[in-house]
């Protein structure tokens, strides 16, 4: 789930192990700003996470309005996506090339992409 204000955005995920033997997960959460071009994945946090087997852990990431920012090339300053009314995309998964949850944000409005999915810990 995702829940966004002025001040920030907090992303909160259960991750269950399905599996017969204690295990770990690493969930990632990158953003990423679609009017940019080219539009490139930022890593804003992870965590490690030890999860018994058959049970379940829910883990928070707090992302400040700092993380909504990003740099203007042409201008020559940092840009506040959110300022700017522009949409960021926040995703969740074990890997930049792994996204197993995502969510579109303007301002302080949520769209979703997607159902919400655990992530499933190995």
């Amino acid at each position: 789930h995702c829940h966004q204000s002025q001040e920030g955005a907090e992303v909160s995920l259960r991750v269950v192990n399905q599996g017969s033997r204690e295990g770990l997960a690493v969930p990632q959460v990158y953003i990423s700003f679609p009017s940019l071009a080219p539009v490139v994945r930022q890593l804003r946090g992870f965590k490690k996470v030890k999860v018994n087997a058959g049970e379940s852990a829910v883990v928070h990431f707090y992302l400040s309005k700092e993380d909504w920012s990003f740099y203007d090339e042409v201008a020559q300053t940092w840009v506040s996506a959110v300022q700017q009314g522009q949409e960021v995309t926040v995703m969740v998964g074990e890997s930049s090339a792994d996204m197993k949850w995502r969510s579109s944000l303007r301002c302080a409005s949520i769209i979703p992409m997607e159902e919400d999915r655990d992530l499933l810990a190995k």
